[in-house]
């Protein structure tokens, strides 16, 4: 990991190293790979059932398993009232 001193030497290396055009060019690249990257998981999830959505979702976000068969928490209630309650 790098600390916060080398990402600075590290940026202003760049600039020096690097003319402007062509850093604009990476910098649209990598954007462009983002958003690539977006929509391929927006793709994804579109065709995935509901229920996966949710409980990958939720344990990306809070580090454990949404338990939709006996809800305890508020965040899972309502993730269960989300999913069955339409």
């Amino acid at each position: 990991m790098m600390s916060l001193s080398q990402d600075g030497a590290l940026k202003a290396l760049v600039r020096l190293a690097l003319p402007l055009p062509l850093r604009k060019a990476l910098w649209s690249g990598r954007q462009l790979l983002w958003q690539w990257l977006c929509s391929l998981r927006q793709r994804v999830h579109d065709r995935l059932p509901d229920r996966y959505v949710q409980a990958s979702e939720f344990k990306r976000m809070l580090g454990r398993r949404l338990n939709l068969a006996a809800p305890t928490t508020f965040n899972e209630k309502l993730h269960w009232l989300m999913l069955y309650y339409r």
